[in-house]
């Protein structure tokens, strides 16, 4: 049985995908997107030989790693829920980006105050209504914001790491994020039961 009462950033993490399931696939897709997605699409042929990327306008403006992550999680959530579209899916993979960002900031709010004030400030951050709602539709600024604020995070613990300093170290991030997703996921799966049995 797991003591949620003594992680709240798991109570977040799984209220964020219980959010993302319901409405990942209530939002329309963006005036960039169909442009971000066969960047991407051209990105991943361009792996088997093609050169069809190379010739794409605004090759200077983005990295295309994104759009080619994205353009995979659609066809795979696709896939596994027939009901998404592909669009659906490359907005819940925004979303899980989103998480990521939420679940840094709740570590970096732990460096600077105690834990009950650290969730209520992340909670804050989660449910602003411009972030929440760039969550899901943003292909570009949600993943930069993700992996700015995990470089941050990622830093700071390898700073402390260096000094000796008691944190989580930066190798020891990801597996305590995967671990905090990992536990959430079976809080979702015994509610599901529960409400299906």
């Amino acid at each position: 049985m797991l003591d949620w009462a003594r992680s709240p950033i798991r109570v977040i993490l799984l209220v964020g995908l219980i959010v993302a399931v319901w409405l990942g696939n209530d939002y329309g897709a963006t005036f960039d997107e169909d442009r971000n997605t066969n960047k991407g699409s051209a990105a991943l042929r361009a792996y088997a030989g093609s050169n069809d990327y190379f010739v794409l306008d605004a090759l200077p403006d983005h990295g295309p790693i994104y759009f080619m992550v994205f353009n995979i999680t659609a066809k795979v959530i696709h896939g596994l829920a027939p009901s998404w579209t592909e669009a659906d899916g490359r907005h819940f993979t925004h979303f899980l980006m989103f998480l990521l960002t939420v679940y840094c900031f709740y570590r970096l709010s732990l460096r600077f105050m105690g834990q009950r004030p650290a969730w209520m400030a992340t909670i804050l951050f989660a449910t602003q209504p411009l972030l929440f709602g760039t969550g899901f539709i943003n292909q570009k600024d949600t993943p930069f914001m993700a992996l700015f604020i995990a470089s941050l995070v990622s830093g700071l613990a390898a700073a402390d790491r260096l000094h000796g300093r008691t944190q989580v170290s930066p190798g020891a991030l990801l597996p305590a994020l995967l671990a905090d997703l990992r536990d959430a996921a079976a809080g979702i799966r015994a509610g599901w039961t529960g409400l299906s049995g």
